[in-house]
């Protein structure tokens, strides 16, 4: 129970702390979402489980929020203690959840390098080095604990994930279960927007957010911010 109390008052607080670096104007807003945040756990029951059942991946979620900072940090004012943060903050992702360390991953990799780009090429070996540097002091605990336990052999969890497989051309097909329905493909009647309605209208920012960016103007956030999040994927926790 320590590790997900612990996990939840991270995420709201880390929360709080990203809705300012993308509004920085505006103050009232770290404990507006931190409040939101659990008032949502209150009214909505099935999100409260996530944080009272004790599962080992509880951790991704501050994690996952701490890359997005890092990397928008990195923007603001590129420099090698940055970025060995970022690859530092990235490479302890996967010790939680794999699948979420190469999403972030590679989403943080790609905003970072979009920026990277627009400095001297002289700079990019020192940045690339020190990203890399934190990649790997952040992942070697988890890779140290993984054979310590399991050796060289492939866990029971990733023989799980391996199984589930992927197919990209089938994304939408997915997005589609996921979120609106699974009937008829699956009997559960388990949905995303029926269990948690608020993801409607967390979309519906992102989109107008991204739509504002575009034509130059702020859309309720700072648009240059949002252009960031719009290429990091979307806002965890919506």
């Amino acid at each position: 129970m320590i590790p997900d109390v612990v996990s939840l008052i991270a995420t709201a607080w880390l929360m709080g702390r990203l809705a300012l670096r993308l509004a920085p104007d505006r103050s009232f807003l770290p404990p507006l979402v931190g409040w939101a945040f659990f008032l949502a756990l209150v009214v909505c029951p099935e999100a409260m489980v996530v944080w009272v059942q004790p599962w080992d991946t509880t951790p991704t979620v501050p994690l996952c929020i701490c890359a997005l900072l890092a990397a928008l940090r990195f923007r603001e004012s590129p420099s090698a203690r940055r970025a060995l943060v970022a690859g530092l903050v990235v490479g302890f992702i996967p010790a939680f959840r794999p699948t979420d360390g190469l999403v972030y991953g590679a989403a943080s990799a790609v905003y970072c390098a979009a920026h990277l780009l627009r400095l001297p090429p002289r700079r990019w070996a020192g940045l690339i080095a020190a990203a890399a540097l934190g990649l790997l002091l952040g992942a070697a605990p988890g890779v140290m604990a993984y054979l310590v336990t399991h050796g060289l052999h492939v866990s029971v969890y990733m023989t799980l994930v391996q199984n589930f497989g992927f197919e990209f051309r089938l994304l939408p097909f997915q997005w589609v279960t996921v979120m609106l329905g699974t009937k008829p493909v699956l009997a559960s009647s388990h949905v995303l927007l029926r269990e948690f309605p608020w993801i409607f209208t967390g979309l519906t920012a992102i989109l107008a957010a991204i739509l504002g960016a575009r034509e130059g103007k702020p859309a309720c956030l700072s648009a240059h911010r949002w252009r960031g999040v719009d290429q990091c994927g979307a806002l965890p926790g919506v």
